[in-house]
C-alpha cells in the first residue's frame, strides 16, 4: 500500500466547493477552488506516483471533516477518480448542506463503475447529522448497484477523536485479507 498525505495550505481555498452563503464568503474570501485541487490530485499527484511506484490501479482517498467534504463532493462529481472513497466527519453542513440535497442529480448521472463509498460521523449535533441524513437518503434512493455505500454512525466519538478509529477500520474493510 502507497499512502500519500497532501498538505494543504488554505483547507477552505483547496477543499471546499464554492459557496452561494455571503456570510461564508464574506468569513473566507479564498474559498471554494475544490475542482482546482482535484486536478491536482488527478493530473499531477497520481501520475507521479503512478511513474515512480508499482502500484497495481486500485486507489483510494480518504479525508476528515473540510477534507471529507471534499471527498464526498469528488465521489458524487468525478467517481471515476477513485475506486474507494472514505469520508469520515464529512462537513456536509458547508453552503447549507447544497451537496447533500444536490446527491441525487449526481448519482444518477453515475456509469454505474464498481466504486466504495464509506461514510463515518460522531456524536457531532444536528449541523453535521442533519445534512449526513440527506446524504444518506439520496444514496439509498439513487446509487447504482455496483456503488457499495456504508454509513457508521459512531456516537462515543466526537469531531477531534473519531479520525483514527474510523481511518482503520475503513483500511480493514476496503483491504481485508483473506486468511485462507
Amino acid at each position: 500500500m502507497i499512502v500519500v498525505g497532501v498538505a494543504s495550505v488554505d483547507r477552505r481555498n483547496e477543499l471546499a466547493l464554492p459557496t452561494e452563503d455571503p456570510e461564508l464568503i464574506a468569513r473566507y474570501p479564498t474559498q471554494g477552488q475544490s475542482d482546482r485541487f482535484r486536478r491536482f490530485l488527478s493530473e499531477e499527484v497520481q501520475p507521479f506516483i503512478n511513474a515512480r511506484y508499482r502500484t497495481n490501479g486500485e486507489t483510494a482517498l480518504m479525508g476528515e471533516s473540510l477534507a471529507g467534504l471534499f471527498v464526498v463532493e469528488t465521489f458524487l462529481k468525478e467517481p471515476q477518480m477513485f475506486d474507494a472513497y472514505v469520508a469520515v466527519s464529512p462537513s456536509l453542513w458547508w453552503d447549507g448542506g447544497r451537496l447533500a440535497r444536490q446527491a441525487g442529480a449526481h448519482l444518477r448521472d453515475h456509469s454505474g463503475d464498481p466504486r466504495t463509498l464509506i461514510l463515518t460521523l460522531g456524536d457531532e449535533g444536528e449541523m453535521m447529522q442533519a445534512p449526513m441524513d440527506v446524504l444518506t437518503a439520496n444514496l439509498r434512493q439513487y446509487a447504482l448497484p455496483n456503488e457499495h455505500w456504508s454509513f457508521t454512525p459512531r456516537p462515543t466519538e466526537t469531531h477531534a477523536t473519531i479520525y483514527h478509529g474510523a481511518a482503520l477500520d475503513a483500511f480493514r474493510q476496503l483491504y481485508a485479507v483473506d486468511p485462507q
